[in-house]
């Protein structure tokens, strides 16, 4: 159904903007992505946080986290995986309240994007710094967009 007004409403554009500039840019309307900058929150059982995360043009993505140890960046990679869909993997590292590394998180989320606003969930795996599976947890990830520009560390 959504597949069905979209196209509707693209068609209607389409030929709206056909019309009046004869080009051909309506076709956009549809195909949303997530470059840019993103602000939100990590929901995850017992606990929620504030995020940011970036997706660049290139595929690239990261996370920016704030704890009482500092701001701490991750990277991974996004991809299109519908036309308001997407699906994004990022390596966390984990740091004691010291700051000493204790193994990372493999995040693996999938989204719905809706304008200028994306949800995901998806679990996360834990891993020691032998790379030994520690446990999982399933997150949720509301955002909304705060720039259309991504960050540096995700082009």
């Amino acid at each position: 159904m959504k597949t069905r007004l979209c196209l509707t409403l693209t068609a209607a554009a389409l030929m709206s903007v056909v019309a009046t500039t004869g080009t051909a840019g309506a076709a956009q309307l549809c195909n949303l992505t997530p470059v840019g900058t993103w602000s939100g929150t990590v929901t995850r059982p017992g606990a929620s946080d504030q995020i940011q995360l970036s997706f660049g043009k290139s595929g690239r993505a990261c996370l920016i986290t704030t704890s009482a140890s500092g701001t701490a960046t991750s990277t991974g990679t996004w991809s299109q995986s519908g036309s308001q869909q997407f699906n994004y993997k990022i390596k966390e590292s984990l740091t004691d309240e010291n700051g000493t590394a204790t193994g990372w998180i493999q995040i693996n989320q999938d989204a719905v994007q809706q304008g200028t606003d994306f949800s995901s969930s998806g679990t996360s795996r834990i891993y020691d710094l032998d790379g030994n599976l520690q446990g999982s947890v399933t997150s949720h990830v509301t955002a909304t967009r705060t720039s259309s520009t991504a960050l540096p560390c995700a082009t």
